[in-house]
């Protein structure tokens, strides 16, 4: 038996001259596994087996409550499709528009790390059971498995007819996904590999890797040739986002280095940005948005490094951010941790959605 429900409880609206921002408490007392953010839906799962669905503007919709759930660690979408890979390795499609369950992807063993699109009807998955796996929707069927990742896939990006993988064994490997084979391997990481990144200029296509090794290593997709390595970090990085001419990186040391795309040299270093690591980080529209285990999320200038305000209130941690573009609207999606309204005792944390939006 499978049940949805719409969320109604506790739901906030302020709104201040230009701004506007709703603070919405999830009737669930799980921890956020994963956040995203498209023009119409924002959508969060949680390690108690729920999946929330909010409207871009952070007004609830559903959440997912079926019987068989596993925890979600991957979501993506494409139009009102939202696809969840769970720690099992089953993948789930839902039409948020009908607020249903519509399909279950069988073929995976272990934790589903990676989900991307490559086309309306076209996706591919990776695992931590290291095969990857491209799907054809429409069938519910599997068109190809790819394997020879190591042991473990631990990310996963897309680039036409390009996917790379993210290896535990500190490789990122890139594939066809055309003829269906490994094309090339990026080797020279001394550490698994957390974070990989595609981004091209209109002429030059590049990968970007993030290691445990505190390195980000840049690479040439086309010839599987290294091209830097981006030495600003301490600790492990913990993502990469590429906005036009600028790449920008945070860690769990709590700083962020924005880089040159054009010559990898370090623009701006915000050091201890946080003074705990580094947890969420996203970039548009020259804005970065980060997030930390110090439980701030803070709005900086892309070009200065400049802090330009901090979002989120009372909160304990930070768990996911992400700027979504809307109609006419950026909009900041913030999913924190806060203290709880009951005692002490009926449950140890509440699950927060700020959205602030101009």
């Amino acid at each position: 038996m499978s049940s949805s429900h719409v969320e109604r409880e506790s739901f906030h609206r302020s709104e201040h001259d230009t701004d506007k921002h709703i603070r919405h408490k999830l009737s669930s007392s799980g921890v956020v596994i994963r956040c995203a953010v498209s023009e119409k839906y924002i959508v969060l799962s949680l390690d108690d087996k729920t999946i929330h669905a909010f409207s871009a503007v952070g007004e609830p919709i559903v959440v997912f409550r079926e019987d068989h759930l596993q925890n979600a660690w991957s979501l993506a979408f494409r139009d009102d499709v939202l696809l969840s890979g769970e720690i099992g390795g089953m993948i789930r499609c839902w039409d948020l528009a009908e607020r249903r369950l519509t399909r279950s992807l069988t073929g995976h063993t272990q934790t589903v790390r990676g989900l991307r699109f490559v086309d309306a009807k076209t996706v591919v998955s990776a695992s931590r059971d290291a095969l990857l796996k491209i799907w054809d929707l429409e069938t519910g069927s599997c068109q190809a498995t790819l394997s020879g990742q190591g042991d473990s896939i631990l990310d996963l990006a897309i680039f036409g007819v390009f996917a790379v993988s993210a290896g535990k064994d500190g490789t990122a490997k890139v594939w066809s996904l055309r003829e269906q084979s490994n094309v090339s391997t990026l080797a020279g990481h001394t550490g698994p590999i957390y974070r990989v990144v595609c981004h091209s200029d209109g002429v030059a296509r590049r990968v970007y890797t993030g290691s445990t090794d505190h390195d980000v290593r840049v690479w040439d997709l086309s010839t599987g040739q290294p091209l830097a390595v981006l030495e600003g970090h301490e600790s492990l990085v913990t993502h990469i986002c590429v906005d036009g001419s600028v790449v920008v990186t945070g860690g769990a040391d709590g700083n962020i280095v924005i880089w040159s795309w054009q010559d990898h040299s370090i623009l701006q270093l915000i050091s201890k940005a946080h003074e705990g690591a580094v947890t969420s980080l996203d970039v548009r529209g020259g804005q970065i948005l980060s997030g930390g285990s110090d439980g701030a999320a803070k709005m900086w200038d892309l070009k200065t490094g400049k802090l330009q305000r901090q979002l989120g209130i009372g909160s304990e941690a930070v768990w996911s951010v992400s700027l979504g573009r809307g109609t006419s609207q950026t909009r900041a999606a913030i999913v924190a941790s806060a203290q709880p309204s009951q005692s002490p005792g009926d449950r140890p944390i509440d699950a927060v959605l700020e959205v602030s939006g101009r």
